[in-house]
């Protein structure tokens, strides 16, 4: 897939975004584009004179900004004897783990979001993608507060919850009695 390249003017400066091809989720876009509008990344000058970037083109942009990022972030550990820096494994793990999720982006990413507040999002590994390049990421799914008899349903719940909700059909018996079906002790 490629994705053409548009030049716009962004706070008073040129900058190069990537339009979608295609109607759809695609978060792998959405991180390219907020960091190229920041210019913390820049296309390729071979993408630029084509006119076009491929999804492998976006995806070792963003894999080389996580890269960047972090070897910024990596823990200082250092062996006393020999004063050199310790690998950390699970630092490793975390990075090879984000760097893999990043061409799966192209299809879109399950989010869970809670209606209290633009930024509550339950944390998955999808979203470590995000935090590793920078980019935070917002929902625009926030309850007027005002709407008390919404909110009252809702609290604090997540959409997933909700839609749990809909489907085992919301009333508190009704759940009861589900969980009693599926051995979970209620009390």
């Amino acid at each position: 897939m490629a994705y053409q390249i548009k030049s716009i003017r962004y706070q008073n400066s040129p900058r190069k975004i990537l339009l979608q091809n295609i109607n759809g989720p695609c978060p792998l876009l959405a991180a390219a584009n907020a960091l190229l509008l920041r210019g913390v990344i820049t296309l390729s000058s071979e993408c630029i004179r084509n006119g076009v970037a491929s999804t492998d083109d976006v995806v070792n942009m963003l894999a080389n900004r996580a890269l960047l990022r972090s070897q910024q972030s990596r823990p200082k550990q250092t062996n006393i004897q020999e004063e050199k820096p310790l690998s950390s494994n699970n630092h490793e793990y975390h990075l090879n783990e984000v760097l893999s999720i990043l061409p799966t982006l192209q299809h879109g990413m399950d989010v869970n979001p809670q209606f209290t507040s633009p930024q509550c999002i339950e944390y998955t590994h999808n979203l470590a993608a995000f935090d590793l390049l920078g980019v935070e990421l917002v929902h625009g799914w926030v309850l007027d507060p005002q709407d008390v008899e919404t909110c009252a349903v809702v609290e604090q719940r997540s959409y997933n919850e909700l839609i749990e909700l809909v489907v085992i059909g919301g009333g508190e018996e009704r759940k009861r009695e589900v969980m009693r079906l599926e051995g979970v002790m209620v009390e």
